[in-house]
């Protein structure tokens, strides 16, 4: 294993470079940005179903918001990488 120096300051303002970082740190490669520009048109589909599904498993409140604040969060980086690929600058 290979400690690597991180540029603590570009990583907090470089989106690009945080985007990389990110990408490194959990192996997200090719392959799943294609998984997710495929999907791209059922995800809000998909959102709601889930959302509603976790409502109804009766889960306790803390477990049940932590799961939702989660989704939440990869619906975040799901809008970012499509933003970042299919929105045009004008």
């Amino acid at each position: 294993m290979t400690i690597a120096h991180i540029d603590e300051v570009r990583l907090e303002t470089d989106t690009v470079f945080r985007f990389g970082y990110l990408c490194d740190f959990i192996g997200f490669g090719e392959d799943d940005m294609d998984a997710i520009h495929a999907a791209a048109p059922l995800l809000g589909f998909v959102a709601t179903a889930i959302s509603r599904t976790l409502r109804t498993l009766g889960l306790d409140r803390e477990t049940e918001s932590r799961t939702l604040l989660a989704f939440e969060k990869l619906r975040w980086i799901q809008n970012d990488l499509i933003t970042r690929h299919y929105a045009s600058v004008t």
